[in-house]
């Protein structure tokens, strides 16, 4: 029996993959042919993919699993360093109702406890605002983030605006920020909110500076190296493309 070479040819598309087998030879034939069709991902018209569904709970779920490690190890460290117990962190907690926001005004001029020390660097961690990635024109920029890159505008117009140092002070004391008679300002950026406010991360950044260099005073254990790790461990991020896991690992 004679070997044939055979050549096979997919074409592929987002709901069907086409195939054919070709025997080449002397006369060129058609050994087989087929399609196979399958869901594509996509829902209705107007609707989003689903593979955009997924990628967004999915990139959730690790923006939550990444801010409790970033907690987690920030609560160790504060242990290490001598200022606070993780136990005494936890029963803070089960027992504070401080407003954290309050603390952290409080602290840029004022002696803070080491629990509302602990309390201010927890919350910043949670709210460390947000890092521009690139640096193009609005008219380049998709939907959200010119939407981000607006919010960051416009906070940076109220602080200028209000006079404000920090992003604490501008929560707490600018009238865009009132939440009725609730003593906590409505900060949170929601889906139904038509404005946007996105506060920069150096701002976050320069704010928990400061709290760390004037609680140093009383502290002696907040040194500048100490202060430096605890920088790095609230702001640190690895590069976008990176995505999960050890990026050492090849």
């Amino acid at each position: 029996m004679t070997n044939k070479k055979m050549i096979y040819g997919l074409d592929i598309g987002i709901s069907s993959v086409g195939w054919a087998v070709i025997r080449l030879g002397d006369i060129p034939r058609i050994e087989d042919c087929g399609v196979r069709i399958f869901d594509s991902g996509e829902q209705t018209k107007m609707s989003p993919r689903k593979s955009q569904e997924r990628r967004g709970c999915r990139s959730q779920r690790r923006l939550v699993r990444r801010r409790r490690h970033r907690k987690e190890r920030l609560k160790f460290y504060l242990q290490k360093c001598g200022l606070i117990s993780i136990e005494a962190i936890q029963a803070y907690y089960e027992n504070g109702q401080n407003n954290p926001l309050v603390l952290r005004e409080k602290g840029l001029n004022k002696r803070l406890c080491p629990e509302e020390i602990a309390a201010c660097l927890i919350h910043i961690s949670n709210y460390r605002g947000y890092k521009e990635f690139y640096d193009l024109e609005t008219e380049d920029l998709d939907d959200e983030t010119a939407s981000e890159k607006k919010g960051l505008d416009e906070v940076k117009k109220l602080m200028e605006q209000g006079g404000y140092q920090t992003a604490a002070q501008l929560f707490l004391h600018d009238p865009h920020f009132t939440n009725g008679n609730s003593p906590f300002p409505n900060y949170h950026n929601h889906y139904y909110k038509q404005q946007v406010f996105s506060i920069p991360r150096n701002c976050i950044q320069e704010e928990t500076e400061r709290i760390l260099k004037c609680q140093s005073a009383w502290y002696p254990c907040l040194t500048d190296s100490v202060i430096r790790h605890i920088i790095e461990i609230i702001f640190s991020q690895r590069d976008f493309e990176d995505g999960p896991g050890d990026s050492r690992d090849e």
